[in-house]
């Protein structure tokens, strides 16, 4: 047979009881004790020792009376958040809001990264297979130099990225702190993080995913002369031939947009102006 042991942590709490037989008052009130001796109360005579555990009986009870439920699987109670294994119930990240808390920063939550990636696959495959593979490809959307869906989807990334700015914003207000017209969607979600890794990560699969959707786009397009470019040249847009498809009206910026860069802005904006002018990121917790 094992023996358990179970040990209540002690605390004390302000002694009503004792404040009134020290100042000879009859049935104080709370705010009468208060306003003679104000928040703070002296630790003894004036406090008594109570038993954590028959503070969470209490509790139990109360529940019991009022008919409330105690949602045990929601709430599993008290934990310590640390990266280390301590004597009592430890957990490492709690989620909040789309953010992970570690002990010593927010992150963003594996859930909103998935969330993220299944929200720019679909947009993926929509400007660069699905219709072509449902309806046959145009010929005149895509030839050496140019890919108007391409030029597209880049545009509409970065609009979910970046909130509407563009890459010159970002990078006037990064290099030469020439402020943000505005700051909304993602990029308010970004200015609280303060570990990156998730968007280093997913930096990477953007560029990654997109090139094997236009290996299977090309592939199907059977165009003379037009191949997946590199990793390299769709980061930096110079798959794009921009001095012959660009107009004095028409000129699409070509470069991928970054997960990266639009945090590096968006940090550098909270430092420098708080967040009491940033949109909150009301769509970012629910992709």
């Amino acid at each position: 047979m094992v023996d358990y042991v179970i040990v209540w942590d002690l605390e004390t709490v302000p002694d009503a009881d004792a404040f009134a037989r020290v100042y000879g008052l009859l049935n104080p009130s709370p705010s009468k004790i208060h306003e003679i001796i104000g928040m703070e109360f002296p630790k003894l005579p004036l406090h008594r020792i109570v038993c954590i555990g028959a503070a969470h009986r209490a509790f139990i009870e109360h529940c019991g009376n009022s008919g409330l439920k105690i949602n045990r699987k929601k709430s599993p109670g008290i934990s310590i958040l640390s990266n280390t294994k301590e004597e009592f119930r430890t957990i490492t990240e709690i989620k909040f809001l789309g953010y992970g808390i570690e002990s010593d920063g927010l992150f963003m939550h594996p859930d909103i990264e998935q969330k993220l990636k299944t929200k720019l696959s679909r947009l993926i495959n929509l400007y660069l297979v699905f219709y072509i593979e449902k309806y046959g490809p145009n010929k005149a959307r895509a030839g050496p130099g140019f890919d108007w869906d391409l030029i597209g989807l880049i545009s509409e990334i970065r609009n979910v990225l970046y909130g509407g700015l563009t890459e010159l914003h970002l990078s006037e207000f990064i290099k030469h702190d020439i402020r943000l017209p505005r700051m909304r969607g993602l990029m308010g979600f970004y200015a609280l993080l303060e570990k990156h890794n998730a968007l280093v990560r997913l930096d990477g699969w953007l560029v990654s995913t997109i090139k094997q959707a236009l290996f299977k786009r090309y592939k199907i397009m059977k165009i003379k002369g037009v191949h997946a470019p590199s990793r390299d040249s769709l980061i930096h847009g110079h798959w794009y031939f921009s001095h012959i498809h660009n107009s004095v009206s028409f000129q699409p910026d070509a470069r991928m947009p970054s997960f990266v860069r639009a945090w590096s802005a968006a940090r550098k904006y909270y430092f420098a102006f708080g967040l009491e002018e940033v949109e909150p990121p009301k769509y970012v917790a629910y992709y």
